[in-house]
């Protein structure tokens, strides 16, 4: 047993050195991560789960509305910690709210969020959450967590099925949501990444007050919104310290 573990580890290392995977600061966290994939092949997986979410969803044609999108993700990824990144903003043809983010800076907003948004500020803090998931790398390490070391065997001996297989995998991943502490954390930065681009960084919180009222009246309508998040009040109790935090810093 105990030489199988030091041949495993033996080869896990020369893995993790052929991969470049190694301890590393994240900008936006503050904490040291072990991350078993490079940001190239990052994207390249964000690449796949979006073409399976086009190919599930139809992207919204109204150019006004991918504009508005577009124009404030883009500001404010121009301050977020991972700004090298290509991020892309689109619109979903769907009438719940929600929105989600892929590994490598795929961002999708549905229809049906954007009719609830009154201002730029609620907008940029809708973005901005997503965009948080992005720079802290939630759905890498949440595919990392699920995959383990087959994810890291899967990149660097890839066959036919492999691209196919770890989108399906991601997929469903995004599909069941993050854990409370990634969603306190992207919250946080939709305050710091507002107020840096300029923005009313109580837009976050307007939004999810609004949100929690259409809990109340039709729940039917928030219901995927609100079973892959913490409670509202909890996140609306957090964004108010952090709010704080800023203006007293």
């Amino acid at each position: 047993m105990k030489n199988k573990l030091l041949i495993f580890c033996f080869l896990a290392g020369i893995l993790l050195a052929a991969a470049g995977c190694v301890t590393v600061t994240n900008p936006a966290t503050h904490q040291d991560e072990v991350i078993l994939v490079g940001e190239s092949e990052e994207v390249e997986i964000g690449r796949e789960v979006a073409i399976e979410v086009e190919k599930k969803y139809q992207v919204c044609r109204d150019p006004g509305l991918n504009d508005w999108v577009k124009e404030i993700g883009q500001r404010l990824t121009a301050v977020c910690e991972r700004k090298n990144l290509k991020f892309e903003f689109k619109v979903l043809e769907r009438e719940d709210v929600n929105a989600f983010a892929l590994p490598g800076g795929f961002i999708y907003v549905n229809k049906g969020l954007l009719a609830m948004v009154e201002d730029n500020s609620e907008l940029a803090g809708v973005l901005g959450h997503e965009i948080g998931h992005v720079t802290c790398r939630h759905g890498v390490k949440k595919l990392q967590n699920q995959m383990g070391y087959s994810l890291l065997f899967s990149i660097l001996f890839q066959d036919d099925d492999t691209a196919q297989r770890i989108a399906n995998t991601a997929f469903t991943l995004v599909g069941l949501g993050y854990s409370r502490e990634d969603e306190f954390q992207a919250d946080k930065l939709s305050v710091i990444y507002s107020h840096r681009a300029g923005y009313d960084p109580e837009g976050i919180m307007k939004f999810l007050q609004k949100l929690r009222q259409r809990e109340k009246g039709e729940p039917s309508e928030v219901e995927t919104f609100l079973s892959t998040h913490p409670p509202t009040s909890e996140r609306i109790k957090k964004i108010k310290q952090e709010i704080v935090r800023l203006s007293s810093g």
